[in-house]
């Protein structure tokens, strides 16, 4: 046996044996994130299954569900840009800020302007990077306790504003009251947010009524499954679970060879990321426009023969990338 098969037969001893990749699920209005994740686990007999990206009850849309080693992808997953359709309500609001909440500042007599007004204090105020004070009904934690158990015991407290992009945030349907919208914004955005912040810039209290994640990045709402067909009875439900390699972007990604591969599973940084660290570190512009934006990016993905098999992360802030992570 050459030496190339009997490598190329450890590599798959050590990562054949778990089902790695993606699974899109259109979740329905209704159950929390983490019960989709749970379907999941029984339908597919997997327990290390996680998600990237909470949508709350009364939401619907994709989420995207990390299976097996992808599971230690989450944080990057994490910070992919997100895609939404909405309703904001106008002239009410409650203290959740969404339908789930108590109902409270309710003016019936208001009634929103011209589309042409609206449309100028979303380009004024709520395009690119914006200052964003989260709901009090969150998960962000303060002094240790999320926001939301100190809301719900009646707790005084202040969030911190963040810094959140907008990069799309167009009205597709105005009634007197409401509007219906077509959002896509960096991670951590909170469209509820959104809904409150137009309403005090309209003069009112504004609350998001329905939220649709339509898209993550590349990923969509057209390919993903429905919380039914997550069931041990489906027998294509593994041919549904897509393979990271297919599916990230290339300035995310980095094919190792085996040599490369060998030396990052034995802890050493390989030699095709010591020269691209190098160049990052003296001179960007030896490398070719695919190079530089690869180096740009804040992490990439290892593969070796299609499957994922590291990562490779920056120093935050700079293009010095010093950390390979061996899955």
């Amino acid at each position: 046996m050459n030496k190339h098969s009997s490598s190329q037969q450890v590599f798959a001893k050590e990562h054949l044996i778990h089902s790695t990749g993606l699974l899109l699920v259109n979740k329905n209005e209704g159950p929390t994130s983490h019960q989709i994740v749970d379907m999941a686990r029984k339908a597919l007999n997997i327990r290390k299954i996680g998600h990237c990206g909470t949508l709350d009850p009364f939401a619907s849309g994709l989420l995207i569900l990390l299976i097996g080693e992808a599971t230690r992808l989450q944080q990057y997953f994490f910070q992919m840009n997100k895609t939404y359709e909405a309703v904001f309500n106008f002239g009410e609001t409650t203290d959740t800020l969404d339908p789930t909440g108590t109902s409270e500042h309710v003016n019936k007599q208001f009634a929103l302007p011209e589309l042409e007004t609206i449309e100028k204090l979303i380009d004024r105020h709520f395009l690119g990077v914006i200052e964003q004070v989260p709901p009090k009904y969150s998960a962000i934690k303060v002094n240790g306790k999320r926001a939301y158990k100190l809301s719900r015991e009646k707790k005084d407290f202040e969030l911190k504003a963040r810094e959140v992009t907008v990069h799309k945030f167009d009205i597709e349907k105005i009634s007197p009251r409401t509007i219906k919208v077509y959002i896509e914004c960096s991670s951590g955005t909170y469209v509820r947010a959104l809904a409150r912040d137009l309403g005090k810039a309209l003069g009112t209290h504004g609350m998001l009524q329905s939220l649709v994640r339509t898209q993550i990045e590349r990923f969509s709402i057209k390919n993903a499954l429905t919380p039914d067909q997550l069931t041990p009875a489906n027998k294509t439900l593994h041919q549904a679970i897509l393979s990271v390699h297919n599916y990230i972007e290339p300035s995310h990604h980095i094919e190792l060879d085996e040599k490369s591969f060998n030396m990052l599973k034995g802890g050493k940084l390989p030699a095709l990321l010591k020269w691209k660290k190098s160049n990052s570190r003296n001179n960007l512009s030896m490398l070719s426009p695919d190079e530089r934006q690869t180096l740009s990016a804040s992490y990439q993905l290892l593969f070796f023969n299609n499957l994922l098999v590291g990562i490779w992360e920056r120093e935050r802030n700079t293009l010095i990338y010093n950390v390979a992570k061996y899955l």
